[in-house]
């Protein structure tokens, strides 16, 4: 059962793990078209174009962190060596945001509302993850699905850290980043195939 701040302790990670990822994936997907000045002016390549998003959710995301675990200590709720591996599931977490934006972002190059397509993905997506509400309050048989679902294994290695002060379960980490690295994979292919049209239509 939840303490006293339990459900805020549960909620706050979650939101602090979704929203870096939501953002970054968004902004990430739109960088080809509100970049596409610098793209013409100075020969960046695709690929290392977005990397400044990375840097910059990377410091809003620990900062988060940072105040998240003050929070915690003003409560004086235990910390432990778990702590870790926050920025191991980060990596994760954040190459399979890359990954999907970067893809998309290639796509959107060509398509004109991907980013929109997005934002409602991104909504969808919000409420499929456990992040406001616990898996354990649905019947087994909907619960099946939530495993196919990468943010509920990134959400949830956070939380193991957190509230059950245990190590995250490595194989849920492991399949987000080999489906982070196919799309990331896709995504440079599917550039470097088309990248002189990126460059002409941008």
């Amino acid at each position: 059962e939840f303490s006293q701040h339990g459900y805020a302790i549960y909620l706050i990670i979650g939101i602090i793990a979704w929203t870096s990822f939501a953002t970054t994936t968004l902004r990430v997907a739109s960088v080809f078209r509100e970049k596409s000045g610098l793209l013409g002016k100075v020969h960046l390549s695709l690929m290392s174009l977005p990397l400044y998003i990375l840097v910059s959710e990377g410091v809003i995301f620990f900062a988060s962190i940072g105040f998240y675990i003050g929070y915690l200590m003003l409560i004086g709720y235990p910390l432990n060596g778990f702590w870790l591996y926050v920025p191991v599931i980060y990596f994760v977490q954040q190459l399979l945001a890359y990954s999907i934006g970067y893809l998309l972002g290639v796509i959107g190059v060509f398509v004109a509302d991907v980013k929109e397509f997005l934002n409602v993905a991104l909504q969808l997506w919000f409420w499929l993850t456990p992040i406001v509400y616990v898996v354990n309050i649905l019947e087994p048989k909907f619960q099946f699905f939530f495993t196919w679902n990468p943010m509920t294994h990134i959400i949830g290695a956070f939380r193991d850290i957190v509230i059950s002060s245990e190590s995250p379960i490595a194989l849920g980490l492991l399949m987000v980043l080999l489906l982070g690295l196919v799309i990331l994979v896709t995504g440079l292919w599917l550039s470097m195939k088309l990248e002189k049209d990126i460059r002409d239509l941008l």
